[in-house]
């Protein structure tokens, strides 16, 4: 669970991933920060905490997802469980991790035989 810091933090870098991965002529994006379900994926009604969509035929189409994490979250089983989820729903899914976890985050998903199609570090 996160501590009210960390969820501030938390919170903090999904709003600025998704200005930064913004990019209305090809998609819309929807944010689901701390706990929020603003827009689902999948048969099981996932809630990653960013998600590019476009609306396709009356509904909304996820074209990627992503997961923030903080240092409290990463080594938690619910984390690698999530990450499972998402990798299984077979569009493209990036962690976005704190800055000196990439090589624990590609170890995790590489021993979970998680896909990920990227991991970016964030520093704030």
């Amino acid at each position: 669970m996160f501590q009210f810091g960390m969820q501030s933090m938390h919170d903090r870098v999904v709003a600025i991933a998704a200005q930064q991965w913004s990019d209305p002529a090809r998609h819309a994006i929807t944010t689901n920060p701390g706990g929020q379900k603003n827009l689902s994926v999948g048969s099981e009604k996932l809630y990653p905490d960013i998600i590019g969509w476009k609306r396709d035929l009356g509904r909304e189409v996820a074209l990627w997802i992503a997961e923030v994490e903080t240092t409290d979250s990463i080594a938690s089983e619910d984390a690698w469980n999530q990450w499972k989820k998402y990798s299984n729903l077979k569009i493209p899914f990036y962690l976005i991790v704190p800055k000196g976890y990439l090589r624990y985050a590609k170890t995790l998903t590489t021993m979970a035989n998680i896909y990920v199609s990227g991991i970016y570090e964030y520093q704030l």
